[in-house]
């Protein structure tokens, strides 16, 4: 009786030792595969999180590249406009000094005349 009652002591030891096991390799396995989950989702994340990132980026720049082309089509329509004032101010003065010209020239005229 008392080697049948150490053999079963032994069996249920030994059950209870690869009960044990079984539920920690379960436990690891599970964990395992739930920190593979997880970084496959952080991985998804961050991957969605740089598409949106580029996305706002590049919109901006977009915006931006918009905002000077309209900027310097601005400034070169101003230039161009200055270019034509100033080319009509030496026209005019050319004209001033034309007129000025004629009229010392008939002033002369004048006193030869008289």
């Amino acid at each position: 009786p008392f080697r049948r009652e150490s053999s079963r002591q032994d069996i249920v030891a030994t059950s209870e030792a690869k009960i044990s096991e079984a539920a920690l390799s379960s436990q690891h396995s599970m964990e395992t595969a739930m920190n593979t989950r997880i970084s496959d989702l952080m991985a998804r994340m961050l991957e969605s999180v740089e598409s949106h990132i580029e996305t706002a980026v590049q919109d901006r720049v977009d915006a931006l590249e918009g905002r000077l082309r309209k900027a310097s089509a601005g400034l070169s329509d101003l230039s161009d406009s200055v270019e034509a004032r100033i080319q009509r101010m030496k026209e005019l003065e050319q004209s001033v000094w034309e007129s000025l010209m004629i009229m010392q020239n008939q002033g002369s005229q004048s006193e030869k005349s008289s």
